[in-house]
């Protein structure tokens, strides 16, 4: 399970399916989807709680693959 801390709520990464993310000039809405939610209803983040989620997505993506 991969755990990232947003603001006061725990996100499990593995159970994401897609994020929705818009910026403005003046503000940022993310939306979280997940797998397997029966009533298919998004988690919306706080402005803040969306920057902060959409950095360590962006940080995540430029990371070399490793290969074994």
């Amino acid at each position: 399970m991969h755990f990232v801390k947003i603001g006061n709520r725990a996100i499990n990464m593995d159970n994401v399916a897609q994020i929705e993310h818009q910026s403005w000039h003046d503000c940022t809405t993310t939306k979280v989807h997940f797998v397997g939610q029966g009533n298919n209803n998004p988690l919306v983040l706080s402005e803040e709680e969306a920057k902060e989620l959409y950095e360590y997505v962006e940080y995540v993506a430029e990371r070399p693959i490793r290969t074994t």
